[in-house]
C-alpha cells in the first residue's frame, strides 16, 4: 500500500498512485518522470504565486543533498505566460534546480495539481511517495520521512 504524505498528514490508497510524465526543461534536457525514471522531486509553481517565490533557494538546498543519492529536482511552472517570462522570474532569484513550464495543464492531469505551490516526490516505479500542498517548509519533516522511507 502506497502513503501520500499531505503536510503532516497522511493519507493512504488502495491502489499506488502512478504517474508518466515527460517535459523539457529550458536548458534543452528531456525529462521523464515514471517508471523506469529516476525518482524525482517536482515543485509545481507560479510566478505570479507569492509562495512559490521562497522556495527556490530550498529547491536548491534539496538539490544539493539529493544529487548524491540520484534524485533529481525539477521546479514546474504552471505559467499562462511565455517561457521567457518564467526564465527571467528563475533568472531573478538564481536558481539552479532545472526548469520547465507546463502550459498545456497536463501537470494537473497527471498529478491531480490542484493549485501552487504542491510538491510530489515520485519514485522510480512513477508511484507518488510525498505530496506536500503549500509551502514547502511546512511539510520538510514528512519529505524527510518519505526520503528516508526510499532506502
Amino acid at each position: 500500500m502506497a502513503l501520500v504524505f499531505l503536510l503532516g498528514a497522511r493519507a493512504s490508497f488502495a491502489q499506488p498512485t502512478r504517474v508518466s510524465y515527460a517535459t523539457r526543461t529550458f536548458s534543452g534536457a528531456d525529462i521523464r518522470i515514471g517508471p523506469g525514471e529516476p525518482t524525482t522531486l517536482v515543485a509545481v509553481f507560479a510566478t505570479w504565486c507569492t509562495t512559490c517565490r521562497n522556495e527556490f533557494a530550498m529547491l536548491d538546498s534539496l538539490q544539493a543533498v539529493l544529487a548524491a543519492r540520484g534524485i533529481r529536482v525539477l521546479a514546474l511552472s504552471v505559467d499562462e505566460k511565455d517561457d521567457a517570462h518564467v526564465r527571467r522570474y528563475t533568472d531573478a532569484r538564481g536558481t539552479r534546480v532545472p526548469i520547465a513550464r507546463d502550459a498545456s495543464g497536463a501537470v494537473g492531469k497527471t498529478f491531480g495539481t490542484v493549485g501552487v505551490p504542491e510538491t510530489y516526490l515520485v519514485d522510480s516505479k512513477g508511484v507518488i511517495r510525498w505530496r506536500g500542498r503549500g509551502d514547502l517548509r511546512m511539510g520538510i519533516a514528512d519529505l524527510r520521512r518519505a526520503l528516508k522511507d526510499l532506502d
